[in-house]
């Protein structure tokens, strides 16, 4: 695997799920990190521009017809025209959010559902299924301890070392955490020791107004004022992502645009990145890093989680983030894709085995016609509770 980091350029637009259309909506929102399906189609694209194919080139390719060499080879990369469920060669894990130190890039990590912290000293602990509060549910399914005056941190990042240390049962020490007020952006934050910090520190929003023109007269539209939010990443803050060694690095660094407006950023090659991980015991959980589609919504269908782990399992708890909606546009027929709630990163399964067993490369299913495990869905660390 390939290590890129997408560096910005520009402001970046990448819209949450919401259907927006100047004149039904007045307002368009942005979600930081963008999801998988934003980041694959620049990469995707990024890698058919450096081979010089035209989008006509490639559509001929992808049908069928008659095209040129290159156009034959980006198809071979990275599958046809509109295709999500057959990739070609394309294969990505992220994109994962990263601080570009003075030395180093540091990968950040969405704080775990699991990690408690208290509302005044900030002492921090990593809460476990309560085993005297049991459902109904088949296998004796456990609801999530509560530990008064303790919350977790939605919205929050760590950094990869942190998180190490948190996958092997070590809280984080309460001076790493960054308070609001102390500093204005992660960069900072790093530099005086801080290890864990709110959103606002790796990226600004930047709300921009405009007016919707009739496309035949150039004049303005009653009624079609709109307001569209942009992500500002702070200082150092970009993508990290991981793309199979079978493309060729020289078609991936350089300038590309990512993006709603097809924004400005620059793809670098990096080396030495390392996201934090263990291996499978028979006592452990996982944490999704990246958003993660079940076709019962936060799980498989019927409960049934040897279907992705390949193995007998038994879900014995789950603390869960906010779900997110996920849809997308089809570029080959024109039309939405059908939006469906992903698992958000940062949420935590429990789950007991008989024996330990190798993990798979990713925990997801597929929706109607998207490779998800191809395309950076279902990324996850392992650890024990």
């Amino acid at each position: 695997m390939t290590w890129i980091e997408i560096r910005p350029q520009d402001v970046w637009l990448f819209r949450d799920g919401k259907p927006f259309s100047a004149g039904e909506d007045h307002s368009a929102h942005s979600m930081f990190p963008p999801t998988p399906l934003t980041v694959q189609g620049a990469l995707r694209q990024k890698i058919s521009v450096s081979l010089g194919v035209s989008i006509r080139q490639y559509k001929n390719a992808s049908n069928g017809k008659s095209s040129t060499k290159e156009a034959e080879k980006a198809v071979a990369y990275i599958g046809k025209h509109g295709e999500l469920s057959d990739v070609g060669k394309f294969n990505m894990r992220g994109p994962f959010v990263s601080l570009r130190t003075n030395d180093d890039i540091v990968p950040l990590l969405p704080t775990p559902a699991d990690l408690l912290k208290h509302d005044k000293s900030h002492e921090f602990c990593i809460s476990k299924p309560d085993q005297t509060l049991l459902s109904d549910m088949e296998g004796g399914f456990q609801f999530p301890e509560v530990i008064e005056n303790y919350e977790n941190l939605p919205g929050y990042w760590m950094t990869a070392d942190t998180f190490a240390q948190y996958l092997a049962n070590t809280p984080p020490n309460s001076a790493t955490f960054n308070e609001d007020s102390e500093h204005q952006d992660a960069f900072t934050a790093y530099q005086h020791g801080k290890r864990i910090w709110h959103n606002n520190l790796v990226y600004q929003s930047d709300n921009r107004f405009g007016v919707s023109t009739n496309a035949l007269t150039s004049f303005r539209e009653e009624g079609q004022l709109y307001q569209v939010q942009f992500i500002r990443p702070q200082h150092g803050i970009g993508l990290l992502v991981s793309i199979s060694a079978d493309i060729p690095t020289k078609l991936l660094s350089g300038a590309m645009t990512i993006g709603g407006e097809q924004r400005q950023a620059n793809v670098e090659l990096v080396e030495n990145v390392v996201i934090p991980t263990r291996s499978i015991s028979d006592h452990f959980k996982v944490i999704f890093l990246t958003p993660a589609y079940f076709d019962d919504g936060w799980q498989p269908q019927n409960g049934d989680w040897s279907t992705v782990f390949g193995h007998s399992v038994m879900l014995k708890s789950a603390v869960l983030y906010r779900p997110l909606k996920i849809g997308g546009w089809n570029s080959e027929k024109g039309t939405a894709r059908a939006m469906h709630n992903y698992v958000a990163p940062g949420s935590i399964y429990y789950f007991e085995t008989q024996e330990p067993f190798s993990a798979p490369n990713t925990l997801t299913q597929n929706p109607e016609d998207i490779n998800t495990q191809a395309l950076g869905f279902g990324q996850y660390a392992v650890g024990e509770w």
